[in-house]
């Protein structure tokens, strides 16, 4: 404590005189810095050092970013000697042609990054705090779930993707792969983290107390000038094949066939736009999956999608899908007309803010 006292006694000597403090905005920086200590790389952090940490924050002349908090070190791995970069580097998309059609694909497996790791962290951490009675799952076989112990939980990863054209003649795929000679690489990669090496979703399965369905969330993190903000679909599109460089399909109405039959499929859409607490562009799509014409009244899932625009150029994608598939059972589907996804438009944007400001590299 004494080698504290000595940091903060000589960096108060060096200060400037300090200006007129707004201590309500100083107090919820305080609150909010606290917190994420708390919930750090290392989990719970003992009351004596929140305390220190509270006291540093106070030091006349600290930085604070827009919102009030202090501004995050998003870099420490290059304080290490790792060649993470100052600042994010931007990923300009290319020019695309207007009437074709385009989509990213995988092109490099998932790996564990350091920046990736502190994501991870602060995830699983949120989740333990917001979902009383927490469970995960994986995919298994027979579309079954598999329950998961703590140490089992999905990492959010580092992967690649690969920006490929359509085939001309053909109607967006439901499901792609660049193994044939009729789509044709762009050149065109972005770097991406999120939950890649357990569901192309790049999702989460879980539940809580009470819950009788299961939800899967999927957070990504994309770089600088890789993305659109905007929702859009192509006519004969899926809910979660998203157009590129958009973020999440939306926001006309359709439906659309699949290979069972015809015009069995609905989406409908209902978007907004938001600010997040330092002044963030936020767009919420809520998208309903229904059987279409053919069964208008049955309701497939729910998903409610929030892209965050933070202040580095980054966007964060979180999604929340309510799926009917029930919790406990081999297999079955339960009613999920008068419920909704586990959290709401606020939660997901507190959880995309609540993250720390990574360089996607």
């Amino acid at each position: 404590m004494s080698d504290l006292k000595h940091i903060f006694d000589g960096a108060l000597k060096n200060e400037p005189p300090a200006g007129e403090l707004d201590l309500d905005t100083l107090e919820q920086a305080g609150r909010r810095h606290v917190r994420r200590r708390r919930m750090g790389i290392a989990g719970a952090v003992t009351t004596g050092v929140a305390a220190v940490t509270a006291a540093a924050l106070i030091i006349p002349g600290a930085p604070f970013g827009a919102d009030g908090s202090p501004t995050q070190n998003a870099h420490p791995a290059a304080e290490q000697g790792e060649d993470t970069p100052q600042e994010q580097p931007e990923f300009p998309f290319p020019e695309l042609d207007p009437d074709r059609k385009y989509v990213f694909h995988p092109s490099a497996d998932g790996e564990s990054t350091a920046e990736t790791e502190k994501l991870t962290a602060i995830f699983w951490d949120f989740m333990a705090a917001n979902v009383p009675e927490l469970g995960v799952y994986a995919p298994a076989n027979a579309g079954t779930l598999t329950f998961l112990e703590p140490e089992e939980y999905p990492e959010i990863e580092r992967t690649e993707s690969e920006l490929w054209l359509t085939p001309e003649d053909t109607e967006y795929p439901q499901r792609f792969t660049p193994a044939t000679d009729l789509f044709e690489s762009t050149g065109y990669q972005r770097p991406v983290y999120g939950f890649s090496s357990y569901s192309e979703h790049q999702s989460v399965w879980f539940t809580g107390s009470d819950r009788e369905s299961f939800d899967t969330l999927g957070v990504t993190v994309h770089p600088k000038g890789s993305f659109d903000t905007e929702p859009r679909s192509y006519s004969d599109g899926s809910e979660w094949k998203t157009v590129a460089p958009h973020l999440a399909t939306g926001c006309e109405d359709m439906i659309t066939s699949t290979q069972t039959a015809t015009n069995n499929h609905g989406q409908l859409y209902d978007c907004s736009t938001t600010t997040g607490p330092a002044g963030e562009h936020v767009q919420v799509v809520e998208m309903t999956s229904t059987g279409g014409e053919t069964y208008p009244d049955t309701i497939h899932q729910k998903r409610l999608t929030v892209i965050v625009t933070l202040a580095n150029g980054n966007a964060v994608v979180v999604t929340d899908t309510l799926d009917r598939r029930i919790v406990g059972a081999d297999y079955g589907l339960v009613d999920i007309t008068d419920t909704e996804p586990y959290f709401n438009a606020d939660q997901l944007i507190e959880l995309a803010t609540f993250l720390p400001q990574v360089t996607v590299y």
